[in-house]
């Protein structure tokens, strides 16, 4: 053994100290530099879920009952906290819905127009906290259209927020895994068409990538085709949509685990991909 090594040996042990799960001082800094930490601390994105009006026999799966968000941590730390935090916060209200179905899994046309409604109160940032937009399946009423098509004349009760709440949506996150595009358009449309609309971004599985186009672009494609020769049946519904006055360019991103950016998703599985729609 060399003599250098010998010397480092004799060396005491480099204490590396523990990351601290407090600080003592932060008290002591000045104001201006509290309120950047407290901005930066209201910055972190959240995770709020767009529901809809539920299937009677979703009724244990947790994914349809609404958010479980807990109030920003922020909001419960310190009197100074909370008010600075409330800067960056709105506080709005979730409506929990659930509507009964008979026994051939119709949305009973009662529950339709009579809302059953249990209320929250949630915190959002707008600028920064991302709205998941996930239905699941519609029943399928004898005509042959989706459930929704019966509930869109209702509007914005079929969210469990009010438009006062959507139109401010910034960031929305739609999950094809459980829905089909088709069905839901003019019920998105009423959601993309608002003036602080930013980023959406659209996840689905592998084989929505499969055949020619894209089948975004041809859902969009087609329902303007048929707004323009319909015009006289749909206006009403086009109007409602706001698909034909939409003010978004649509990019298309493939997506791949290890090359694309994190889906905050609880399940990862390869062959996702993501759509953005940018503002023009």
């Amino acid at each position: 053994m060399s003599r250098v090594q010998l010397l480092c040996r004799a060396l005491p042990q480099l204490a590396i100290p523990s990351p601290l799960a407090t600080f003592p001082r932060f008290p002591q800094l000045s104001r201006e530099i509290r309120n950047k930490i407290w901005k930066y601390a209201a910055m972190q994105p959240r995770e709020i879920r767009l529901g809809k009006l539920r299937h009677f026999q979703e009724e244990e799966d947790t994914e349809h009952r609404g958010n479980d968000t807990e109030a920003p941590a922020i909001l419960q730390a310190s009197r100074e906290a909370r008010s600075e935090g409330s800067r960056y916060y709105t506080k709005v209200r979730e409506s929990r819905r659930s509507v009964r179905t008979d026994e051939n899994g119709m949305y009973l046309a009662a529950d339709l127009i009579m809302d059953r409604v249990i209320g929250r109160d949630i915190w959002v940032n707008f600028k920064v906290d991302r709205f998941i937009w996930s239905t699941g399946h519609f029943s399928v009423d004898p005509t042959g259209l989706p459930a929704s098509t019966m509930i869109r004349a209702i509007g914005y009760r079929e969210f469990n927020f009010d438009s006062s709440v959507i139109q401010q949506i910034q960031h929305l996150m739609i999950d094809l895994r459980k829905c089909r595009l088709g069905w839901h358009l003019r019920s998105l449309g009423s959601i993309l068409n608002n003036e602080h609309m930013q980023m959406v971004t659209i996840v689905a599985d592998w084989w929505v990538r499969r055949g020619t186009g894209s089948l975004l672009m041809k859902e969009v494609h087609r329902h303007g085709i048929e707004n323009r020769m319909c015009s006289d049946i749909l206006t009403q519904l086009s109007m409602d949509s706001g698909w034909s006055k939409l003010r978004f360019g649509i990019e298309l991103a493939p997506f791949e685990l290890n090359q694309g950016p994190r889906v905050p998703m609880a399940r990862h599985e390869p062959g996702y991909f993501q759509y953005f729609l940018t503002s023009t």
